[in-house]
């Protein structure tokens, strides 16, 4: 069927098959009362979508299956089995015309070969002519031609020896060939079967690929030994086309490139894929584009607006770059051509085999929201691999962006959670620690403030010496003694309640482990022993609470009582120093603001000395959460480095792939040197810190420092990183004096050093050898032929690459991708741009979308297959030129020659 613009077909699927199939045409079709209703009744039943009719050197039904398949789904291909010269007792040879075709086209096949009407339908009518001549007249017939039953009686591989069967072989006149043995897993196992022998590595057949698929030739009954045709046998043998819509051309592109167009059973797998994106708005306002699950090419003339698309199912799942260079063109497309308001909505589905419909408004004032927020978290854990036009370069020369490259293609998403879960228990406990270093510091200040403010009080009690004075003093200390042990009880309370926020952390933490781990018994039952004690000590920890608040509202009871007490003492002396005058009552004020400052010191004390006396205690929970970090990331890295094995293993030689664990102090020396900016310390002098120290050592020194005051932890810092110690001492009492505890408890762990991806590319062009070199050696073309193969490796998400043969040379357009999107298009959806043939057509693109469009609006005209003659001609357009064009390079390359086409 051809197409005209705007017509789209879904491209590529696979279709089942049998292209050979008598009627009572034949002489040998047992059973004559056979109708043709019951035939394509009998094809339908049997799951077929199409059938060829093969009658012995007749044609005399086609017509009327046609007819009796006209309102049913079924496809008919006319054809004939033609007998010729050959072998004992004649080679069977298949005609298959179009689905256009009918009963005069095989009429005018078989009178040009000589067969006369009172032959037709006749087995034993064995034809004057060689295969080769058969076949040469089938293909200026229309037709296509196909050694029928190749390996069988009457087959050219059974009755034809030597060069003869070799020249028929590596002829090309000869379309594809039918074969028996497909499913015998006796010579499957010994590689001998027809297509073993015809997939390209016999060099007897001058490493010839043939296609080679199985059809029914219906027998009448069960078993090899067939004594004729009928209705039990159609379908019992067939093959799936990959196909878009069935024609003779569909055929013709499956024999041209079986291995990705044929197979023998319609196996469906499950894995996440973009099923379509519509857009309202902008450039493609009120259009919308359809995504096969398999290799998806995008074609369109420059300005047309393919990288927009891109750009658009990236703003769709939320999923910008990293790279900012990449990341600000990104929402300059949007602005300019999706523009504010316009939505994008994109239909999904998840590697659960869940359908989504995911909306999203541009509006960046308000962050661009999607429709609900459900469909935010939908997004962001749609597992996509997204590269812009030229991000594989700028992902090639930097190393984080390599690791997070390839932590992309596995499922980490357990450590990253448990990770960042430690990091916020971490943060809580900066800020615990750092109240408690604090107190450390300021509780010998505070005690030597309080005493000298007691020597004070003293001095003035004795020049105020007086009885009404004395018991103002008692009921005083009686005072200050209900507010301490009110403050103490406070204070066990906060620390109870911090042991809470704790959850008891000195117990490890079973999320670390994998999946299969945490269901081993033994895991299982530490957990409940872990779950047990946690509850027990909670439930105490909460008798303990209600203990104090209990003490509380005791204490609380008692200070109501004795107020009035205090109050009569206070008053009687309010009015002695009022009768006293004079010097007395300054006094008296005087003492008054010591005993007040006296006792907010002595409370100041207590709290601080409280906090400080659990700083172990606290430093020592922390520590327990700083070990889980540092093992979880270790766990990380190690799986990391298993994983990437995954990916060598599937670069088939092209890549050496390693992880070196905690080998990159970059983002400690980045922090350290952003923190000492306004030191006037060198930047050499913090990379020599930061490559001789790890982050959590330093920062313990500084705050033994902090604490102790004692320079020995200068000299010990200076010792390890082998700088001079008044150096260090500018650093160190630079970050003390500029930057609270936290920041710097902090840099322990969000400076940690980090894993560190080891990339090598086999740079030998001889397949035998390995030449392998690391990236930073390697041209920019190299590198990212490296990134792609990285990319193509072994996986199930979607990726969706604006032009990925950018920077690559033809041949690793061919080794390096075309090979792999072959095998992978069937277990992943690839959505590309792209102006390169071998990519698009070598590749075998499940379905091509053409867009056109000029400098204000944009449309994805066409879609489907090269199955599809207009598709074709789009396809020749965008990518050779034109036909003139790519016949010109054909004749200066004299392909014909070179491929020994007759």
């Amino acid at each position: 069927m051809d197409m005209t613009k705007n017509q789209h077909t879904d491209g590529l699927s696979y279709k089942r098959m049998d292209l050979h199939v008598h009627t009572p045409a034949s002489t040998d079709f047992i059973d004559k009362t056979v109708t043709p209703e019951q035939i394509v009744q009998t094809a339908i039943e049997n799951g077929l979508e199409a059938i060829a009719i093969t009658d012995h050197n007749s044609g005399e039904w086609i017509d009327s299956i046609v007819t009796a398949a006209k309102n049913t789904a079924l496809v008919i291909f006319p054809g004939v089995e033609i007998t010729c010269s050959g072998g004992r007792g004649g080679i069977h040879v298949i005609a298959i015309f179009d689905t256009g075709c009918k009963k005069e086209h095989v009429d005018y096949l078989l009178s040009n070969l000589g067969v006369k009407p009172e032959d037709r339908g006749r087995l034993d009518k064995v034809i004057d002519k060689s295969v080769l001549d058969v076949a040469k007249e089938i293909r200026k017939a229309g037709g296509l031609a196909v050694l029928a039953h190749a390996n069988s009686t009457n087959g050219v591989l059974s009755e034809i020896q030597g060069q003869e069967r070799i020249g028929i072989i590596t002829s090309k006149l000869v379309d594809a060939v039918e074969a028996t043995d497909t499913e015998d897993a006796a010579k499957q196992a010994q590689k001998k079967r027809t297509m073993d022998f015809l997939d390209g590595s016999n060099n007897d057949y001058k490493n010839t690929v043939l296609a080679v698929y199985q059809a029914s030739d219906n027998p009448d009954a069960d078993g090899d030994d067939r004594n004729g045709h009928g209705l039990y046998g159609i379908g019992k043998r067939s093959t799936y086309f990959k196909v878009d819509e069935i024609s003779q051309e569909a055929l013709r592109q499956c024999f041209t490139d079986p291995k990705v167009r044929l197979r023998l059973s319609d196996h469906q797998y499950e894995y996440p894929r973009i099923t379509s994106i519509d857009i309202e708005g902008g450039y493609f306002d009120k259009k919308g584009a359809t995504f096969h699950e398999g290799l998806n090419s995008i074609l369109g003339g420059k300005g047309a607006g393919k990288s927009l698309l891109i750009e658009l199912l990236r703003f769709g799942l939320n999923q910008a770059s990293s790279v900012d260079t990449i990341s600000i063109d990104h929402q300059t497309k949007l602005q300019k051509r999706l523009e504010n308001y316009g939505r994008v909505t994109i239909s999904l589905t998840t590697p659960n085999g869940i359908k989504r419909t995911l909306t999203r408004t541009f509006k960046p004032s308000e962050n661009s929201p999607f429709e609900t927020a459900e469909m935010s978290s939908q997004a962001d854990n749609f597992p996509v691999l997204f590269l812009s036009q030229n991000e594989i370069i700028n992902i090639a020369e930097k190393e984080k962006a390599q690791l997070a490259f390839i932590d992309q293609f596995f499922n980490f998403k357990h450590h990253q959670l448990v990770i960042a879960d430690l990091e916020q228990q971490l943060s809580e406990h900066d800020a615990k620690l750092a109240d408690c270093i604090r107190a450390l510091k300021e509780v010998g200040e505070v005690k030597v403030l309080a005493d000298s403010v007691s020597k004070d009080l003293i001095d003035l009690d004795k020049k105020l010496q007086a009885p009404i004075f004395d018991e103002l003093k008692n009921q005083e200390a009686k005072k200050q003694y209900l507010e301490r042990q009110r403050e103490e009880l406070e204070s066990l309370a906060e620390t109870a309640e911090g042991v809470l926020r704790l959850d008891l952390m000195s117990f490890s933490d079973i999320k670390q482990l994998s999946e299969e781990i945490q269901e081993d018994p033994l895991v299982k039952r530490l957990a409940d022993i872990e779950k047990q004690a946690k509850g027990d000590i909670k439930t105490h920890i909460t008798d303990i609470q209600q203990a104090i608040a209990d003490g509380l509202k005791q204490i609380a009871a008692e200070q109501l009582s004795f107020q009035p007490h205090y109050t009569v003492a206070k008053e009687k002396y309010d009015e002695h120093v009022r009768q006293s005058g004079g010097d007395g009552k300054v006094l008296a004020e005087k003492r008054a603001q010591k005993a007040k400052e006296l006792q907010d010191l002595r409370g100041r004390h207590q709290r601080l000395a409280l906090k400080s006396g659990i700083t172990k205690e606290v430093a020592e929970q922390r520590k327990v959460v700083l070990d889980k970090l540092k093992e979880a990331y270790d766990l990380y890295a190690k799986e990391r480095q298993s994983k990437v094995k995954i990916i060598e293993k599937s670069s088939a030689g092209r890549l050496s792939l390693d992880i070196n664990i905690a080998d990159n102090k970059d983002e400690f020396t980045k922090r350290l040197t952003e923190l000492k900016k306004g030191s006037y310390l060198k930047d050499f002098e913090i990379e020599q810190i930061s490559s001789n120290i790890d982050p959590y050592t330093l920062i313990n020194l500084v705050l033994y420092y902090v604490i102790r005051g004692d320079e020995d932890y200068i000299q010990q810092i200076a010792d390890t990183v082998k700088l001079d110690p008044e150096r260090v001492k500018i650093l160190v009492e630079f970050l003390v004096n500029n930057f609270e505890h936290e920041e710097l408890l902090e840099l322990q762990y969000k400076a940690m050093p980090e894993d560190r991806p080891y990339i090598a590319y086999n740079v030998a062009n001889d397949p035998q050898r390995t030449d392998f070199r690391p990236l930073s050696e390697l041209s920019t073309g190299q590198k990212c032929t490296a990134m792609l193969i990285i990319a193509l490796s072994d996986g199930n998400q979607p990726i969706v690459i604006d032009q990925p043969e950018d920077s690559l040379d033809i041949k690793s357009v061919w080794q390096d991708m075309c090979k792999k999107l072959r095998k992978g298009k069937e277990t992943r959806q690839f959505i590309f741009t792209t102006h390169n043939s071998s990519l698009a057509v070598a590749s075998d693109t499940d379905k091509y979308i053409i867009v056109e469009g000029g400098s204000s609006t944009g449309d994805f005209v066409m879609a489907g297959a090269m199955d599809q003659p207009s598709i074709n001609d789009e396809v020749i357009k965008y990518l050779e030129g034109d036909l003139d064009a790519y016949n010109l390079k054909s004749e200066k390359y004299n392909i014909k020659r070179k491929l020994n086409r007759d």
